[in-house]
């Protein structure tokens, strides 16, 4: 505020210019004198260009003479005076006769002749400001006041981009383009309008391209502003007579690196060099080329790493950086993710946990009472449906942090009473005041919830995160396609940042698993499903097993049934069942997506079953490059320029804003009053603050618009909409466009101009009133007859020739800093003239201004700006602890690669599985330095600059950061994460499972199975399958099942594959045979056997003489065991039971006694483990479901403190099986949560 003060100070402390009386046509005759002036300095160059010293008798000025005529040596005309002073080289090629004095009296003419140029498009310029009938006298001073402070003769080519540009460098303009000149590693402030970009960009340009050719000039634009930046500099200055070459270098992840390709970046780069030509990048070229470096040296590509390396610091690049405070921002930064990919380590406990609290925010009646109660505190943009749910956003303040801990705590308690199928476990649990504790309390996380099971700490855990860690608060609190949404043709499905309104980066991500899990169902839940999407979900669902299918189905139709029978739908008799599902029926698709897209459940099967499994996976660790990367320059030679100044304090090290003296020469104290100036004129220039009502309010902002363009509302007509606060998020600009253009004034305007995102590019088109849309470039109408929409991203930037006089509605959003309200006012370009604003918000902002000013009357344009000025201290004291963390990774892994890399933080006990609080920033940045120093070697293996440079960080640190906390779990934190082909193919090739074969079985005489007793006792090598299990199977945990040990496995039906080498495979997870044949022994053991001895079994069986025994083994088709399992007793007909004993003989009734007899000699705990090691889900009788509790409940009571139960391991043989669909739903999993509670004391007896 102290900074702000001083700039006001020094803004009104500037002599107000006001115009004297003077004779109105002294602009005229000063006109006519310039053009004399100019046609005299034309004929003296003309005449001695073209003129042949010498006279008669010489014979050069003969043959000079023959050459013109024969058009082969060039006559001087008017329009070579330009490439003359360009090319001074050249007047020989014009007159080889001349003297070098001549020549030099030549240059110093065509010097005169340019500035007459300028002076005689400057008197037009007055000329026309002085007949106008409006007020144009501050624009009359100002062009009076520009006077050239620089010598033409040291800067011609300057002379010739102002004849070129028809304009004129003013004083300001030279004094900001020497000081950086002269102060490289500065950053300095100039107001929007004042041709930063425009005149002093070129400026420094063509000074540095041409007095020093040794270095080379690098332009650093911004990816939204990068088209028209290019654009403008290829017009201006290379497709000029300046012929200045202009080139770029994309680069990310996807180029590959070879030494041909290296070779023919750094020709590229030399020869611009060597040229006197500039390079345009955008950020994240730069930052991708650093990353692809280093991560070549981790890689031990050690040879490209270094032509890498000497491409980017080797060569001397100079760089200048455009709208500089918002490129150099904290946020800025881009990963590569490196290492083995993996699954989300317990994500279906995370997404399974969001979905629950989001769902209880939609269904729960006490939440429901509790959220009307504080309407402050949040926005409802529309109401929902009644299976969909409510755009609600939560709104940061005062009146929401008394507000939070009432809502978490209601949450959690919410949730206990009423969990979801997968969260059941936890109502009425003995440890429910501790997971309440843990779920809602950061500080406090008992130790005794660490003795859960694994699968119930998980859930715990996530839901701490969500809760108490403030993720779910922190994503509620983000705008929907402002702030995250998904990328219409993103490579990935999730949740993804925008840069700006409708504008998603293209290769971003959310760092945080959980926010991207969050913020990804959100963007689900607000946008709904499409039609393909439902069709895989259905797909899906179809695949699962019947009471998975039936239950899922069942909460989609209960949820939608409302909504159903409200429209009197004729279709709820077709839908009622999953079994009436046919995907054929297109009818019935198109019924089913018209009620289940926005249906909650249906969104959250499709992320849980198609989007999250596969797309969060994660990598284990990081390749990070920040704004302090774009910041160092190999030479130190940095400069850059904005329109504001708000993030001075976090800028990158490498440079400093630069603030002009107040006491200095009158150009720099005006520098200085540059924020002062711009308050100032949005407190006179402002019209009026509008409060827009509740609603849909794009089309509330749209009706605004339309209602002040009416004949009646002349006084307020509106000619742009200047939408910084992205209010118009959702609707597309063309569409805008289309809804007002017919109601605008046909007098005023005769079309709208916007900004069309839906090209590769982007540019700037011009909507006719005939239909017919056009390129900005290539339509008749101009800009000022035009009426303007400035999407949120084109608010920093764009520069539109507004009329005179237009008045422009500007918006205002939530959070919004003062620099994005300068830049936004800042695209009227004379607003400190004739032009005005009309600010416009929501009713949460105006809210929150209230709170915060607390205006007796209406709200005015001092209160906006107060509001902003207290966000932009608070987004300040918020970026101390990234930008300080950033600056230590920075300087301890300066030229260092090996650090570079860092581990990513996955696991939920890593992140919420202790206490935790908020710290002061000064704390939390000594935990982060002790932690970069520790990590790469401490202070001793930094360079004495990078010390210097912490401990500078620690000292900007100590001086902002007392007054403030902050977070270190990193719930904002947002990275370009390139995850592309190269990463792609890297991960097919971590995952290709190796090339196996299939071993040749072995024989064995079958025959003997009649004369063994057990399978012990058989002429082959078998094991029990407790034994198989604990040997052959990962993870080792599946041995804690207590699985029976009267079942055997032939070595044939174990040994199925081997490698290339012949070695057989040590674990055989993804090689386990099907369980397709059983023998079962008369003393109840049994054994499973390969298909080839199936084959040769089964032969004997047939051809075997029973003979009436009962003491042979029996020949079991698998299936028919598990009928017989389920059902519990025999089948009428056993037909897959060998020997049919005495089946000539014997009657049907007297087998079943035979079969029943020797059924029940099997002990059920060997059917059970059979039936698990199958990966059956299913199990009807009651003692199947008994048996299968009693195998994965620890073994004893005395047993309990010591060994686990096994209650998470049954799914990892499913998986195996490839049956994981199967799961949902079923008895086997309930069976689970039932042991994982039992173990506990989770559950009473009686439960």
């Amino acid at each position: 505020m102290g900074e702000l003060k001083e700039s006001w100070d020094a803004h009104t402390k500037l002599p107000l210019k006001g115009l004297g009386t003077y004779d109105t046509h002294i602009f005229c005759n000063l006109l006519d004198d310039a053009i004399n002036l100019q046609n005299k300095a034309e004929a003296y160059l003309l005449e001695h260009l073209n003129n042949i010293p010498g006279g008669n008798g010489n014979w050069h000025a003969a043959a000079h003479e023959i050459l013109r005529v024969a058009n082969i040596a060039p006559t001087t005309v008017k329009s070579d005076f330009l490439k003359l002073a360009r090319f001074p080289d050249m007047i020989n090629d014009f007159n080889p006769l001349l003297t070098r004095i001549s020549k030099k009296h030549i240059q110093n003419g065509l010097l005169i002749w340019l500035q007459l140029c300028v002076m005689e498009d400057k008197l037009k310029r007055l000329v026309k400001l002085e007949s106008d009938t409006i007020d144009n006298s501050k624009e009359i001073i100002r062009e009076i006041q520009t006077n050239r402070t620089w010598d033409p003769a040291t800067h011609p080519l300057w002379l010739i981009f102002e004849v070129g540009g028809m304009l004129q460098i003013r004083p300001e303009q030279y004094a900001v383009a020497k000081h950086l000149i002269d102060n490289p590693g500065h950053i300095v402030q100039l107001n929007m309008g004042l041709g930063k970009t425009r005149v002093i960009l070129p400026m420094i340009v063509l000074h540095w391209s041409f007095i020093d050719q040794n270095m080379i000039t690098r332009l650093n634009f911004l990816s939204p502003l990068f088209t028209e930046a290019y654009e403008y500099l290829h017009y201006h200055l290379c497709a000029s007579i300046l012929g200045v070459k202009l080139y770029t270098m994309p680069f990310c992840r996807d180029v590959e690196i070879d030494e041909e390709r290296l070779g023919i970046m750094k020709n590229m780069v030399d020869q611009c060099r060597v040229e006197g030509g500039i390079f345009l990048v955008a950020p994240e070229h730069r930052l991708s080329l650093e990353n692809k470096q280093k991560e070549l040296h981790i890689s031990s590509q050690y040879l490209l790493s270094g032509e890498l390396d000497s491409l980017i610091s080797g060569f001397p690049w100079r760089d200048i950086l455009d709208e500089s405070d918002e490129m150099l921002h904290h946020r800025y930064q881009l990963i590569y993710a490196v290492g083995s990919v993996s699954s989300l380590p317990e994500g279906p406990h995370r997404w399974r946990g969001v979905q629950a609290l989001l769902f209880l925010l939609f269904s729960d009646p006490t939440l429901q009472q509790l959220l009307k109660k504080h309407p402050d505190c949040l926005v409802t943009v529309y109401e929902p449906m009644d299976d969909a749910f409510p755009s609600l956003r939560f709104v940061a303040g005062d009146a929401f942090d008394n507000f939070e801990p009432l809502l978490i705590d209601q949450l959690a308690a919410a949730l206990i009473e009423n969990p979801p199928h997968e969260l059941s476990w936890i109502k009425k649990h003995t440890l429910q005041e501790y997971i309440f504790e843990a779920m809602t309390k950061a500080e406090k996380f008992s130790h005794l919830l660490t003795k859960l099971p694994k699968e119930h700490l998980n859930d715990v855990l996530a839901l701490r995160g969500f809760l108490a860690g403030g993720i779910l608060v922190h994503c509620l609190m983000k705008r929907y396609r402002v702030d995250f949404g998904i990328a219409p043709n993103g490579k990935k499905c999730l949740a993804v940042p925008f840069r700006a309104a409708d504008m998603p980066s293209e290769r971003a991500e959310f760092a945080h698993s959980d926010c991207a899990l969050c913020l990804t169902t959100i963007a689900y839940y607000s946008n709904g499903l499409s039609y393909s999407q439902l069709q895989t979900a259905l797909k899906k669902l179809l695949d699962l097993g019947k009471n998975a299918q039936r239950k899922f189905y069942d909460e989609w139709y209960q949820l939608s049934l409302k909504r159903m029978i409200r429209d009197k739908s004729k279709c709820i008799s077709t839908l009622d069942n999953i079994n009436k599902i046919d995907l054929k029926n297109e009818l019935q698709q198109k019924n089913m997506w018209n009620y289940f897209r926005r249906n909650i459940k249906a969104i959250n099967f499709w992320l849980n079953y198609c989007i999250f499994p596969g797309e969060m996976e994660q990598y284990s660790k990081r390749l990070t490059t920040t704004s302090w990367h774009l910041a160092h320059n190999p030479s130190s030679n940095t400069i850059g320029f904005s329109g504001t100044n708000d993030n001075h304090r976090i800028l990158p090290l490498q440079v400093q804003q630069y603030f002009p003296p107040t006491d200095g020469v009158s150009i720099m104290r005006e520098l200085s009053g540059t924020n002062g100036k711009m308050l100032d004129i949005i407190l006179k220039k402002t019209i009026k603050c509008i409060e827009l009502p509740e609603g849909q309010i794009p089309s509330e902002l749209l009706n605004l618009v339309i209602e002040y363009s009416k004949p009646c509302s002349d006084e307020f007509a509106l000619h742009a909409i200047i939408d910084s606060g992205a209010l118009l998020a959702g609707m597309k600009n063309v569409v805008a466009a289309k809804h007002i253009i017919d109601n605008l004034p046909r007098s005023i305007f005769k079309g709208v101009l916007f900004f069309d995102n839906e090209t590769y590019t982007g540019q700037w088109m011009i909507l006719e009133r005939s239909g017919r849309c056009l390129p900005k470039n290539q339509s008749p109408i101009s800009e000022r007859d035009a009426f303007v929409i400035f999407d949120e991203p084109r608010c920093r930037g764009s520069d539109i020739k507004l009329r005179f006089d237009a008045r422009a509605l500007l918006t205002i959003g939530p959070g919004m800093c003062k620099d994005k309200l300068m830049q936004a006012a800042g695209r009227l370009r004379q607003l400190d003239r004739g032009q005005s604003l009309l600010i416009v918000g929501g009713k949460d902002v105006f809210a929150k201004i209230r709170s915060y000013c607390a205006p007796q009357n209406e709200i005015v344009s001092r209160d906006v700006l107060q509001w902003t000025m207290k966000n932009t201290v608070q987004a300040t004291a918020n970026g101390l602890s990234n930008w300080s963390s950033q600056g230590f990774f920075f300087v301890t892994t300066f030229r260092k690669p090996n650090y570079a890399v860092e581990d990513e933080k996955l696991e939920l006990g890593q992140l919420y599985g202790e206490k935790f609080s908020q710290n002061t920033v000064v704390k939390a940045v000594e935990l982060s330095r002790k932690y970069h120093f520790a990590r790469t070697g401490g202070k001793a293996n930094l360079s004495h600059a990078c010390l210097e440079m912490a401990n500078k960080i620690e000292i900007q640190v100590n001086r902002y950061g007392h007054d403030f906390t902050t977070s270190l779990r990193g719930v904002d934190e947002e990275c370009e994460r390139e995850l592309e082909l190269e990463l792609e193919e890297e991960e097919e090739i971590e995952e290709e499972v190796p090339r196996m074969i299939p071993i040749k079985e072995t024989y064995w005489d079958f025959s003997t199975i009649f004369t063994a007793d057990s399978p012990a006792t058989l002429p082959i090598t078998v094991q029990i399958l407790p034994r198989v299990v604990q040997r052959q199977l990962t993870p080792s945990s599946l041995a804690n099942i207590k699985w029976s040990d009267r079942v055997y496995c032939t070595q044939n039906f174990l040994d199925s594959v081997a490698n290339l080498e012949g070695a057989k495979a040590v674990y055989i997870n993804k090689f386990l045979r099907l369980v397709d044949v059983v023998i079962i022994f008369p003393n109840g053991m049994l054994l499973l056997i390969s298909e080839y001895e199936a084959d040769s079994i089964l032969q004997l069986f047939w051809n075997h003489p029973c003979e009436g025994r009962d003491s042979i083994p029996h020949f079991f088709h698998y299936n028919f065991v598990t009928r017989m399992a389920d059902t519990e007793h025999l089948l009428q007909k056993p037909l897959l039971v060998l020997p049919a004993v005495q089946r000539n003989l014997s009657s049907p009734t007297y087998q079943l006694q035979q079969l029943k007899t020797f059924w029940s000699m099997l002990n059920i705990k060997t059917v059970t483990s059979v039936r698990l090691f199958a990966g059956e889900t299913m199990y009807f009788a009651n003692s199947q479901k008994e048996a299968l509790e009693a195998m994965l409940l620890p073994g004893s009571q005395s047993q309990t403190n010591t060994a686990k139960s096994a209650s998470g391991e049954p799914e990892k043989i499913i998986e195996m099986r490839g049956l994981l669909h199967l799961l949902p739903y079923s008895d086997l999993e309930q069976i689970c949560i039932y042991c994982a509670c039992k173990e506990f004391g989770g559950y009473s007896d009686e439960e």
